[in-house]
């Protein structure tokens, strides 16, 4: 009987076999193990061949693994890179972002900005020069997070006991879990006992996550038709009772909008090329004194509407003090100019500036805010 098996996984100093057998004896096998990291995404493989269990060949590879993407369908990248690049009062705006941040944050930051800036300057539309920290996360995620992503009938796809009725499942947000352990044990504490809010729900991924984190409700708001239909279907899958959709935006004041639909990256701000249609605009002060609740955290990714939303939700921010993550990502307004607004409010916030490790040069970099007392 002719069978294939593969043993190990492609680790540095690891054995990975792939080996064809017959009754359970191997026949031909080629067997590999990282020996070296090069940079750049580049590994250094030894790679050795048998025949019936004997070496007939022994060889080196070098194996270029990964990449960070700037350009191509990443528009919000490419010109986050050139206003970087061409800003006359870039020093300035990196210092200011720079105070009072710890030195993770204040790597983060400078590796971002470092990237995009190349990138734009040698008009590169991938970023090669990976640490090799990045390049055993990028594997893991490859090998560990990917292949378990089963989809189980055409509207219904599955990663351990997450449901979603497209494939929609986010490195940042399932993977990482919106990097919420990055927050202080004390604050997890506080937001344990709150509501959360939930600003740019999309298909509902983030309230799944966001379950763990409190006893009380997740009030999710998702403006675009196509978007809140899919919610709603995630919540019926997951039988979720915490989770309240509500069809609606949030921003500075009561109006109404056009929106661009892109599935994840529908926009009040920039103009996808796509379908559009009318939403209505509240705030979060509104909303929050309308239904009298306690705010512990809230999540902000409206691409590029973030600003509008903070404005919004001055009052709630500054008698509550939620603990917040911010998408800044977007433009350039907002990676350099969010911190200094909340900053202005002297409400006592700590930073940090998070980008969890992916395929890209600056998507889904966030700000991470929490008063710490």
């Amino acid at each position: 009987m002719l069978s294939i098996s593969r043993n190990g996984h492609l680790w540095k100093g690891e054995l990975y076999k792939i080996s064809f057998d017959i009754f359970g004896h191997s026949i031909l096998a080629r067997e590999q193990v990282i020996v070296g990291y090069k940079g750049g995404g580049i590994v250094e493989v030894f790679v050795k061949y048998k025949v019936f269990g004997k070496t007939i060949h022994n060889t080196i590879h070098k194996i270029r693994f990964a990449t960070l993407n700037v350009g191509f369908h990443h528009h919000i990248q490419t010109k986050l890179a050139k206003d970087i690049a061409t800003d006359q009062d870039i020093n300035t705006k990196i210092l200011n972002l720079c105070k009072g941040l710890d030195e993770k944050s204040i790597e983060t930051l400078t590796t971002i900005i470092s990237r995009l800036r190349t990138a734009h300057i040698l008009h590169k539309e991938f970023i090669e020069t990976l640490t090799e920290e990045e390049y055993l996360e990028l594997y893991r995620i490859t090998t560990s997070f990917f292949p378990n992503i089963h989809q189980l009938s055409p509207t219904l796809y599955a990663y351990k006991d997450y449901l979603l009725p497209t494939n929609h499942f986010e490195i940042s947000v399932i993977w990482y879990e919106h990097s919420l352990k990055e927050f202080e044990s004390n604050t997890l504490a506080k937001i344990k006992n709150k509501n959360i809010i939930d600003v740019g729900a999309c298909v509902g991924d983030s309230a799944l996550i966001f379950q763990k984190y409190t006893d009380k409700n997740i009030y999710s708001f998702e403006p675009t038709n196509e978007n809140y239909e899919v919610l709603l279907q995630t919540l019926k899958l997951n039988n979720t009772t915490r989770i309240i959709p509500i069809k609606k935006a949030l921003g500075a004041e009561l109006s109404q909008a056009q929106i661009s639909v892109n599935d994840g990256c529908s926009s009040l701000v920039f103009d996808n090329h796509t379908t559009s249609h009318n939403v209505e605009i509240i705030t979060l002060d509104s909303f929050v004194f309308e239904h009298n609740l306690e705010v512990g955290f809230i999540k902000v990714d409206v691409e590029g509407f973030e600003q509008e939303f903070l404005k919004g939700a001055k009052q709630t921010i500054t008698e509550q003090k939620p603990a917040m993550l911010i998408s800044i990502y977007h433009q350039a307004s907002d990676f350099f100019e969010i911190k200094p607004m909340i900053e202005s409010w002297n409400l006592g916030y700590s930073f940090k500036i998070i980008k969890p490790t992916n395929y890209d040069t600056a998507m889904e970099c966030v700000l991470f805010c929490e008063v710490i007392e």
